[in-house]
């Protein structure tokens, strides 16, 4: 059995934890079992070094998809808001992509949100997620 996976990770204001967090989800790559991975991300309004980082990860790795956003803060002054039209406006994409590349009934197609400005992300036992 094979897995595509679909990440859809949030990330504002998170320079000092986004290159560790993607490092940890672009490592599942190392199993077997996954045979695609794609990781969307979606920024909007940091005020730190956050998208500079992200502009040159994408760049180093075509499994990243960024969305570049403005700042959200005045259509949704809800942070909670904002994170539920953000997961939204990723999922969308994804449902969009996945299903220009479902080729194989074999391959099980999973999606996945992350959040990848927090530092418990970065701690998780990859091997706790994926089993052989």
């Amino acid at each position: 059995m094979q897995f595509h996976l679909f990440f859809a990770g949030l990330a504002r204001d998170c320079e000092d934890v986004i290159e560790r967090n993607v490092a940890s989800v672009l490592s599942l790559l190392s199993y077997s079992q996954i045979s695609r991975l794609n990781l969307f991300i979606l920024e909007n309004g940091s005020r730190d070094r956050t998208r500079e980082i992200l502009l040159r990860l994408a760049h180093q790795y075509s499994t990243i998809q960024l969305c570049l956003l403005p700042s959200m803060d005045a259509i949704y002054p809800s942070r909670v808001q904002r994170i539920a039209a953000c997961r939204q406006h990723l999922f969308e994409i994804i449902i969009k992509k996945a299903s220009e590349n479902s080729s194989s009934e074999s391959v099980i197609q999973l999606y996945i949100p992350v959040d990848l400005d927090s530092h418990i992300f970065s701690s998780l036992d990859k091997n706790l997620f994926v089993k052989a």
